[in-house]
């Protein structure tokens, strides 16, 4: 595993950011280094649950989860190539998000997630992907889902909206309960929304297919507000969240205003 792993990132590296790089480097060169030796075909999902649970007990819960992850693109890779025909990290519990699905978060928290999707490290280089810092702030001021915002057509904006208002509409084949759903712009929300920039009817993504690398940008997205908090000094880290929190912290807080 260690030989492939770094192939892996002799590979994946041209395209990952520096930072986001370092990361995965360091997840699979050490927190995995005891299966370094091993044939990737001959680890067992055993093997990788009682590693998972000594990071979680020696580096924290989050730590756990970022390792897994790290390994789970590892076996994407692997898989892809024919290294390997399966992947036994597939349906291991992340250790810091069981009972994520009640998270609302604070107005300081909320707060801090939306500064993060603008912050700049040391030297000035964003910590967040453009397109994904947008797509954050449109599901704090809108309340959507994931998908319906990072999946956005240009064909669902009505910017100029004459008497019904800027609004985004969605139709059934895109929602949930798959009615059709009207979002109300705010000027704010319209700000977030980035200028076409190619031929695709797609509001995010490259690909003309969407947003994709959701896994890597939350990672960044954290990063961010971790280093916001240590530079406000507050000495708790942020307790672990999912972009769904968002969409239900929505509803807690216009409940609120009434």
């Amino acid at each position: 595993m260690g030989n492939l792993a770094e192939r892996y990132l002799a590979d994946r590296k041209p395209a990952w950011r520096p930072r986001y790089y370092l990361e995965i480097e360091r997840h699979l060169t050490k927190d995995w280094k005891p299966l370094a030796a091993a044939a990737i075909a001959a680890i067992s999902r055993p093997d990788i649950v009682k590693l998972i649970d000594d990071i979680a007990a020696d580096q924290g819960r989050v730590a756990a989860d970022r390792a897994r992850s790290a390994l789970s693109g590892l076996y994407a890779w692997a898989i892809d190539r024919s290294y390997v025909g399966s992947t036994p990290v597939l349906h291991i519990r992340p250790r810091a998000e069981s009972g994520a699905s009640e998270r609302t978060l604070t107005a300081g928290e909320l707060r801090d997630v939306w500064l993060a999707t603008d912050a700049v490290d040391d030297k000035g280089v964003r910590f967040v992907n453009d397109d994904y810092a947008r797509i954050v702030k449109l599901l704090i001021l809108t309340g959507q889902r994931r998908d319906e915002i990072g999946r956005l057509s240009r064909l669902e904006i009505f910017e100029n909206g004459g008497s019904e208002g800027a609004r985004i509409e969605l139709p059934g084949e895109r929602t949930k309960n798959h009615r059709p759903h009207v979002v109300p712009l705010s000027e704010q929300a319209k700000r977030a929304l980035p200028a076409r920039r190619n031929s695709s009817d797609f509001v995010f993504g490259r690909l003309g297919t969407g947003f994709s690398g959701w896994s890597k940008a939350k990672t960044e997205l954290d990063e961010a507000i971790a280093a916001g908090r240590k530079n406000r000094q507050e000495r708790r880290d942020m307790t672990p969240w999912r972009l769904h929190d968002l969409r239900r912290t929505f509803v807690t807080m216009v409940g609120e205003l009434g």
